[in-house]
């Protein structure tokens, strides 16, 4: 357990419930004071998650806070000899994404859930970085931003469909974006997306999508290791 204290203006009560809401400043005032978002206890939160741990908080108004978390950590099993633990690691990392993302605690996130799975993971921070990336490397699935400078997702995916119809295979792919209605996800799979989730990504939701659709992304790498061969 850390505990992190402070001896600003501190917290009323009522308002405790809602400060790790994504997009919340608690007074109207302090939006004059204080520079933000909003988001730095919401996406603290969220990665004291990814590590199986908890937040809290204890404040007094006027006087200061003092927050807690918890994190878990592994202790090495001394009986497990290097080829078990090189095994299980070639075991968990069968696949590797590409990580189309300009915002930088975003792809902290996105590569944090990545790892805990043992997933391999590169960064592009723009989409023509990306598509310099992918006529390299090749990517079990690509998790690509919507919004981002330079080039859009969607400018993105029509230059790698177009790409896939002179090399062939399909590499999945899968719309990470801030907009969350039903037409914004219908238009990410009319442009070529496979999939598409919302941002702040739940890690729940995140597994449960690459999990339901591993067979789809094997069966996308056979047909390509078909067709190279």
């Amino acid at each position: 357990m850390i505990s992190v204290a402070d001896t600003g203006i501190g917290i009323i009560k009522e308002d405790i419930p809602k400060l790790f809401n994504y997009f919340t400043q608690l007074e109207n005032y302090l939006t004059k004071k204080h520079k933000g978002t909003g988001l730095g206890l919401a996406i603290s939160k969220r990665l004291i998650e990814l590590m199986n741990g908890e937040i809290s908080v204890e404040s007094e108004y006027g006087k200061g806070s003092t927050f807690y978390f918890t994190i878990q950590v592994d202790v090495p099993d001394k009986n497990c000899n290097e080829q078990e633990q090189r095994q299980t690691f070639e075991k968990e990392a069968r696949l590797s994404f590409l990580i189309v993302e300009d915002d930088y605690v975003n792809q902290l996130v996105m590569k944090r859930l990545c790892s805990n799975k043992g997933w391999l993971t590169q960064v592009a921070t723009n989409g023509r970085e990306a598509l310099e990336l992918l006529s390299k490397e090749k990517y079990d699935l690509i998790l690509l931003d919507i919004q981002m400078p330079e080039m859009s997702g969607f400018d993105v995916i029509r230059v790698i469909r177009e790409n896939e119809k002179i090399s062939g295979g399909h590499t999945y792919v899968i719309a990470t974006t801030a907009y969350a209605m039903s037409q914004d996800k219908q238009r990410c799979l009319e442009a070529g997306m496979d999939d598409y989730i919302s941002k702040p990504i739940d890690f729940q939701k995140f597994y449960g999508l690459v999990e339901k659709n591993m067979k789809v992304i094997s069966s996308c790498n056979s047909v390509e290791s078909r067709l190279k061969s």
